[in-house]
């Protein structure tokens, strides 16, 4: 991989950020993030050597929480989240939660603990908001001015078992973190980007349906990031000759070689990343994104890391790109 980054690092470097979208760890526990630490260090010692300093912007998933009892009346309520509206309007809108949002806080205390201490992880110009994880960040980078959204999808799923289709993401989250009022922050921006760990298929369909109506409508965000499924894909989808949904799905960094699969068949998990840029076109009207999608390799001579053309269209360069409309007011 280190090798590989100096390849990719000639064509599309420097680079000013590095986005993780859950799953740093295995169970979430203080030891298991003092070892990311010491594989972070490598990586940035890595950085360093190529003449990058990025710095580190995160979600958690849902692997990065200390998983309460299924019995947990916390748990046992929350369960009921998609039937219960008054559940929903208490954790999001009263000032006194009656100890869910400090439940949760307690839940995923060992990963916002872990945001806090990391040296590479954004802290200034940051809003936290309702939920651990949930998180706003607006940055200047050589001209392009960039809002960064981190939402947290795994609230829900706190226990083992299948959660497709049972999980959220609220547009209440959103706009905790936006000064209460999201597209007047977004448009302090050039470009947006949306973080989550799941993507919107996990969602409760009714939750599925507000996050794309209310969250990520068509042409708000330049890429909407997110994990969880072991593979990478990049979708862009238009509706009526409007403007495009860019999602890019992110293979796993490191971790386990197998994981559950439909039915808690084993499955081999697909290890790879991508490196990328955002560039302000002249006008500024228009910005141009540009993603190098990497994958690990298995063969007789070992593995490398290489273009990953099994599952993206790419030019001569190793990239496919797409453009966006600028987001910023005067």
């Amino acid at each position: 991989m280190f090798d590989d980054l100096e390849r990719l690092h000639d064509v599309c470097g420097p680079w000013d950020l590095v986005l993780f979208t859950g799953d740093l760890t295995q169970c979430g526990s203080r030891d298991e993030f003092g070892k990311l630490d010491a594989t972070l260090d490598r990586l940035w010692r890595r950085f360093d050597q190529l003449g990058s300093q990025p710095r580190l912007i995160t979600v958690p998933g849902n692997h990065d929480l200390k998983r309460p009892s299924d019995l947990d009346p916390y748990v046992l309520a929350l369960s009921q989240w998609h039937a219960n509206a008054r559940l929903r309007d208490r954790v999001f809108d009263a000032p006194d939660s009656l100890g869910y949002r400090e439940r949760l806080a307690q839940i995923f205390r060992s990963y916002t603990d872990w945001v806090d201490s990391c040296r590479w992880h954004v802290r200034d110009r940051r809003r936290l908001g309702l939920l651990p994880g949930d998180s706003a960040y607006s940055l200047s980078l050589h001209g392009l001015e960039l809002g960064v959204i981190g939402l947290n999808s795994a609230f829900l799923q706190l226990t083992g078992g299948d959660y497709q289709e049972r999980l959220a993401v609220d547009p209440r989250q959103l706009h905790a973190v936006c000064d209460e009022y999201a597209p007047e922050w977004l448009q302090r921006h050039h470009i947006n980007l949306l973080l989550t760990h799941h993507p919107p298929e996990w969602l409760h369909p009714q939750a599925r349906q507000e996050f794309r109506q209310e969250v990520d409508p068509a042409g708000r965000f330049a890429a909407h990031f997110f994990g969880h499924m072991h593979e990478g894909t990049a979708t862009s989808t238009a509706h009526g000759g409007g403007h495009a949904r860019h999602a890019l799905q992110g293979a796993s960094l490191f971790g386990l070689e197998e994981h559950d699969g439909p039915g808690g068949r084993a499955v081999t998990r697909l290890h790879g990343f991508s490196a990328g840029r955002f560039e302000l076109l002249p006008g500024a009207a228009q910005a141009r994104a540009r993603v190098f999608p990497r994958r690990m390799f298995t063969s007789a001579g070992g593995r490398r890391i290489d273009r990953d053309v099994s599952a993206y269209h790419l030019d001569e360069r190793g990239s496919f790109a797409y453009e966006v409309p600028t987001a910023r007011r005067a």
